[in-house]
């Protein structure tokens, strides 16, 4: 590897950090900073006594109107791009993207740059403030890029395709972690579990899942998941919850038969745990890990027209109604109508950033 990725990411806060309404922030900066440090990918970051005066004097070109004590600046370098976007949005840094309008103003000039820059050089902050300014002026480029459009590094040449990139990283072990809940790869040993949470009235909103489906036919389910993992076409999920460690639903990401570039999203709750908040978690979180290692431009899903519950979710991570469709539902053995919405990767990963 020749090449590293370095980020800066600049925001207006909303107090100094003595100011009380910063303290939710203050508090866990430390905590952030050492959760980078530890994660996979991670090669450096600017630390606050290395920005001296002078720093702070090319800062204020772009930080407009200028006032240190306001200025909110990190910058890091990472090996690629998927470590990055793993630390941002699939660890509990996700938790700070969702809470930062307690602590932030409005900033309308360009907060976030990404760039390649060769192994072993560490970036200047004259040097991030030039990437900043050049999406401000000129939108972005291989100079100067965010997550909304990734260019290759000068390594790849063209050559490599993010898919190549999304198989050395396939998620066949290592959990991914939310705040409250957390995804494991599905595995035959997950079979009676997940047989006796799929009740009924789960499984009446469901187009492919039987009611009480007996341990041999969950477990020949997940065979066939797996199978499907194995040959890298989709994702399966198990949901757990974090604080009990029990098993709470399921959720997939699988390829479009017809495109591949587009993902159709499946998941479901046991009725004990709806009402929660954790479907919403988990369906972020596998939809992340749909664009990154299924090489994804956009996921869909469906859901009967009466399951408003499912719509909510749909709608609370970025998806918007595409129209209907007559699907086939295993229980009832006949076509019915659903409703379906769909987000593209840009406008997902742009959600993530903002809210």
């Amino acid at each position: 590897m020749q090449y590293h990725l370095a980020q800066v990411n600049i925001a207006r806060m909303r107090g100094d950090l003595a100011d009380p309404i910063m303290a939710g922030l203050v508090s866990r900066i430390a905590e952030m900073n050492a959760l980078a440090e530890r994660s996979r990918g991670f090669v450096w970051r600017l630390r606050t006594d290395g920005i001296t005066p002078e720093d702070l004097r090319t800062l204020a070109s772009h930080f407009v109107p200028f006032k240190a004590a306001r200025l909110f600046y990190n910058m890091t370098v990472w090996e690629d791009i998927d470590d990055l976007r793993h630390f941002v949005l699939q660890t509990k840094h996700a938790d700070l993207l969702r809470d930062r309008h307690e602590w932030m103003d409005r900033f309308d000039r360009v907060s976030l740059a990404l760039w390649w820059i060769p192994v072993g050089h560490r970036p200047t902050v004259g040097e991030s403030v030039q990437r900043l300014c050049s999406i401000q002026e000129v939108g972005l480029s291989p100079y100067a890029f965010s997550f909304a459009r990734i260019f290759q590094s000068p390594e790849e040449n063209g050559l490599l395709s993010a898919r190549n990139n999304a198989i050395t990283t396939w998620p066949t072990a290592r959990p991914i972690e939310g705040s409250r809940i957390r995804l494991r790869c599905i595995s035959l040993k997950d079979a009676r579990t997940i047989a006796d949470i799929m009740t009924t009235d789960v499984s009446r909103w469901l187009a492919s899942w039987p009611a009480n489906p007996t341990v041999e036919a969950v477990t020949q389910r997940i065979s066939r998941a797996q199978k499907a993992m194995q040959e890298q076409r989709e994702l399966h999920f198990r949901i757990d919850e974090c604080e009990r460690n029990l098993t709470v639903g399921y959720v997939s990401v699988a390829k479009s038969d017809t495109d591949c570039k587009i993902g159709h999203l499946t998941y479901w709750l046991g009725s004990a745990f709806q009402g929660k908040g954790y479907m919403t978690e988990a369906v972020r979180l596998a939809m992340a890990a749909g664009f990154q290692y299924l090489d994804l431009e956009t996921i869909e899903a469906g859901a009967h027209p009466d399951n408003l519950g499912s719509f909510a979710v749909m709608k609370r991570v970025g998806m918007r109604p595409i129209g209907e469709r007559m699907v086939w539902v295993d229980n009832r053995h006949q076509n019915e109508r659903s409703l379906f919405y769909s987000v593209d990767r840009s406008a997902f990963q742009a959600l993530l950033l903002s809210t």
